[in-house]
């Protein structure tokens, strides 16, 4: 009776094969996926509080004001949003894995005001995208000392053995995104009316508040990038 070993040598290139086929199929339908979510945005009216229309994809602007406000971790700001992100870097030979160690978001309710009205938005639930001027970055390398302003709030959050004294053993990099009073944001959603009032409730994709370019973070994929660009 013949016998069929399970892995002989074309099996197991087969098994890769599919392997690396697999990974295409996915990361091909998460840029199909990206790229409509990038359309439907992209096809958002422009518009004012005043014109906008019921149940329409609409981009609001105006600038974000708040009485209540959140400190940022690091540089210690007074915000209306701020996203921490702590990641180390560890090396081993012929690898580098990356974790997030930290992650954190801060918000106060706050209300857009633009020329024809205002309304309230909800940072704690919409996805808030900044543009690089609102992004603090810090690097501390491998063996390094950290940064004064990292070290306690990296002791704080990590409690794995990542530190030998104050030098790193992984390289350690932070970003503090700030959503500031005054700052002007367009919001992305449904228009909902009840009389004259107006609200932006989120749309299949979410209710985004964007600090920046819409169309330029929009078609660069940064509206559902996780992490800024290191």
């Amino acid at each position: 009776m013949p016998t069929f070993p399970l892995f002989d040598g074309n099996a197991i290139w087969v098994l890769a094969g599919l392997s690396i086929l697999l990974t295409a199929l996915i990361a091909a339908g998460r840029a199909i996926q990206q790229g409509a979510r990038q359309r439907r945005i992209l096809r958002a009216r422009e518009t004012t509080i005043a014109e906008a229309r019921e149940g329409e994809l609409v981009i609001v602007r105006g600038r974000a004001r708040g009485g209540n406000l959140v400190p940022t971790a690091i540089t210690k700001k007074d915000a209306l949003w701020t996203r921490l992100i702590v990641r180390g870097e560890v090396a081993r030979p012929g690898l580098l894995r990356v974790h997030t160690l930290h992650r954190e978001v801060q918000s106060a309710n706050f209300v857009v005001e633009a020329s024809a009205g205002r309304f309230e938005v909800e940072g704690k639930t919409a996805t808030v995208v900044v543009g690089p001027e609102r992004i603090d970055r810090s690097y501390t390398a491998e063996g390094a000392q950290f940064e004064a302003r990292i070290l306690p709030l990296f002791q704080k959050h990590t409690d794995f053995g990542v530190l030998e004294g104050d030098k790193a053993i992984v390289a350690v990099r932070t970003f503090e995104e700030s959503l500031l009073p005054g700052d002007e944001v367009a919001v992305i959603g449904i228009a909902q009316r009840t009389g004259n009032d107006v609200r932006i409730t989120p749309s299949r994709d979410g209710l985004f508040i964007v600090q920046g370019d819409v169309r330029s973070l929009a078609q660069s994929g940064a509206l559902w990038r996780e992490i800024p660009d290191a």
